[in-house]
C-alpha cells in the first residue's frame, strides 16, 4: 500500500522533458528572457547553481522593490530580477519541483541614513534532501536553539507550509550560515564577530574563505568568513570547489534554462544534490 502512494505521488508530481519543454515554448520570447536572466543571476550572482545541481541546502538571492534608484548598485540586474521573479512565479505551479522549495520574504523598513522607506524581496531556494541531511546531521545544534520540539521534518513543513524560512530559524544568523552552507564553527563565530562590529583581536586567523574558480568563469565562488588554518573550513571550500566547472558548463549552455527547469522537476534522489554532503560535522 505504501509503495502504491508513493508511486501515484511521483506520477501526480512529476514533469516529463517534453512537457517542460512545451510550457516553455507556450511562454512568450520576453518570458523567456526574463526567466533565463533571472536564473542566470541566481546562479552567477548568488550560488543558486550549488544548491540546484548539487548539494548546497539553501542558497539566498533577491532585489529592491522600493528603493531610489541612486542606492541600487545594480539597477539593471535589480530589474531582471524584479520581473524574473513574477515570471517565475507565475508558472511555478506547472513546473512541479517536489524536492525544491522557494521561499519569499518580503522586508520593509525605514532607513534613517535615506529618510526614506526601503523594501526589498528575499529569496532563498532550498534543497529539501541536502538541508534534511543536514538538520538530521545536526539535531543536537538546531534543537539547542530552537527548542526541544525541533525536528528536520517539522522544521521543513513549517519552511514548505508558509514559504519563509528565517522566521523558523528565529532570525538567528548562525543558524542561517549553517544551512547556506557556511560551516558550524565560522557560521557561529561570524555571527558573533557582526554582533561586536570587528573580529576579534584573538581570533586574527579568520578571514575570508574563497572556494576556487577556474579561469575565464563568470560563477562566483562561494566565499565564507573562516579560520585559514581550519581543516574543516578547508575541507567545505574544496567541496565548492570541485562543483564549479559542471555549473559553469550548464550557464554556457544554449539549452541553460531548459537544463534548469529538468533539474528543478527531478524526482529522484540520486538527481537531486548528486554529490553526498558530508562536510558538516555532528
Amino acid at each position: 500500500m505504501q509503495k502504491l502512494l508513493w508511486f501515484l505521488i511521483f506520477i501526480q508530481f512529476s514533469v516529463s522533458a517534453s512537457e517542460i519543454d512545451q510550457i516553455l515554448g507556450g511562454m512568450s520570447r520576453g518570458e523567456r528572457f526574463y526567466l533565463s536572466e533571472f536564473f542566470k543571476a541566481c546562479i552567477r550572482e548568488d550560488h543558486f547553481g550549488y544548491t540546484i545541481f548539487f548539494d548546497k541546502p539553501v542558497s539566498a538571492s533577491g532585489f529592491f522593490i522600493k528603493c531610489p534608484s541612486r542606492e541600487i548598485p545594480a539597477p539593471y540586474l535589480n530589474k531582471l530580477m524584479s520581473h524574473g521573479w513574477k515570471i517565475w512565479k507565475k508558472y511555478e505551479p506547472l513546473f512541479q519541483h517536489p524536492n525544491y522549495i522557494f521561499c519569499e520574504e518580503i522586508e520593509d523598513f525605514f532607513d534613517s541614513d535615506l529618510n526614506r522607506r526601503i523594501k526589498s524581496c528575499h529569496i532563498y531556494l532550498i534543497n529539501k534532501n541536502a538541508l534534511s541531511h543536514l538538520l538530521q546531521k545536526n539535531n543536537s545544534i538546531f534543537s539547542e536553539h530552537l527548542g526541544q520540539e525541533f525536528s528536520p521534518e517539522n522544521l521543513l513543513h513549517k519552511i514548505e507550509t508558509t514559504r519563509t524560512l528565517t522566521p523558523h530559524l528565529n532570525d538567528n544568523e548562525a543558524l542561517l550560515g549553517i544551512v547556506l552552507g557556511y560551516g558550524i564553527r565560522s557560521s557561529f563565530k561570524f555571527a558573533d564577530m557582526h554582533t561586536i562590529g570587528k573580529i576579534p583581536e584573538d581570533h586574527t586567523d579568520w578571514t575570508p574563505i574563497i572556494s576556487g574558480q577556474p579561469r575565464g568563469c563568470k560563477i562566483n565562488p562561494v566565499i565564507f568568513i573562516g579560520d585559514q588554518n581550519s581543516e574543516e573550513d578547508q575541507s567545505i571550500s574544496r567541496h565548492y570547489s570541485s562543483q564549479i566547472d559542471e555549473i559553469w558548463n550548464v550557464y554556457r549552455d544554449k539549452e541553460f534554462l531548459i537544463k534548469v527547469i529538468r533539474q528543478l522537476c527531478a524526482t529522484t534522489r540520486e538527481d537531486v544534490g548528486r554529490k553526498s554532503l558530508n562536510i558538516f560535522p555532528q
